[in-house]
């Protein structure tokens, strides 16, 4: 019923109030954005993999909510477009944070969402190459626990994207997802961020 789906609604909206509430909100272009740990990069990258749970239909009406908010929120950085007719395949682009190696730089990441989002995460991978040792330099993927084990139905893709940001701002190299740049940036940091910025004035600018 709609009485009993507003209410799952409203009791999802007070189980994230603790995960990121509107008075700590994010943004790209500041170099202190980060996320609650809670929802930061946490082990394991090597437990990088897909989901099973059962399908369900894709929430239109979520998504296209979603994409008004975001539209509406300049200020964040994070801009989303859907590709195509279907609301299952966007294009976001988020802004390299300032005082980063990846600051100037704009960065495409591709966005599928599975049928039964949000009770799943949507699939994000980088479209434009990133030298940073949570992300494959290969096929882009991104390793970041709330695209897997630590997913909610109550965040939404502008909160990942922020979040996706922030790695940017703060990577896990003890739980990389690649082990030589993880290596690079543990023993030589001042050449891993020469390399970061390279790639980034080459792929993101």
């Amino acid at each position: 019923s709609q009485g009993g789906d507003a209410s799952r609604h409203q009791a999802g909206l007070q189980a994230s109030s603790g995960l990121l509430s509107p008075s700590r909100s994010l943004s790209c272009r500041s170099p202190r954005a980060r996320l609650p740990a809670s929802l930061g990069a946490t082990p394991s990258c090597a437990r990088l993999r897909a989901g099973g749970r059962a399908s369900m239909p894709l929430d239109a009406a979520r998504v296209q909510r979603e994409l008004r908010d975001i539209s509406k929120d300049a200020a964040s950085g994070v801009t989303v477009q859907h590709r195509g007719e279907s609301l299952a395949h966007m294009r976001g682009e988020i802004k390299g944070p300032v005082g980063t190696p990846y600051e100037g730089g704009l960065f495409a990441v591709d966005i599928h969402l599975n049928d039964s989002y949000p009770f799943e995460p949507p699939k994000m991978v980088f479209l434009t190459k990133v030298w940073h040792p949570n992300v494959s330099s290969q096929n882009g993927a991104i390793c970041l626990d709330i695209l897997k084990d630590n997913w909610s139905p109550a965040l939404t893709i502008s909160k990942v994207l922020l979040s996706v940001c922030s790695l940017l701002t703060d990577c896990n190299p003890h739980d990389p997802l690649v082990g030589s740049i993880a290596q690079q940036y543990l023993e030589d940091r001042e050449a891993h961020d020469k390399m970061a910025a390279e790639w980034n004035k080459r792929y993101a600018q």
